[in-house]
């Protein structure tokens, strides 16, 4: 998860969009099998941070949360959601 995590926080700062599926998919499975020494990992997660920390000084991305902004957005598709009214739901 640490070298996924990492990298997807990379790309978050520096292209502003998320990745879910990933194109390193079959690397970070390799990894989690065992494809990387404990050396090899927490070497990258110290090359990674020094790289992320340079991404967010420089990012245009906000650098906190407008929690009012977050909170009418959740209300406005939470009111436009239509829920299931099928038995499962009770």
């Amino acid at each position: 998860h640490l070298v996924r995590l990492m990298r997807m926080g990379l790309e978050i700062l520096t292209e502003h969009k998320v990745v879910v599926k990933r194109p390193d998919r079959e690397e970070i499975l390799a990894v989690k099998n065992g494809g990387w020494s404990y050396e090899q990992v927490m070497e990258f997660a110290k090359n990674m941070q020094v790289k992320l920390d340079a991404a967010y000084k420089s990012t245009t991305l906000p650098k906190s949360v407008d929690y009012e902004k977050v909170n009418a957005l959740y209300h406005k598709l939470y009111e436009g959601y239509h829920f299931c009214d099928c038995a499962v739901w009770g």
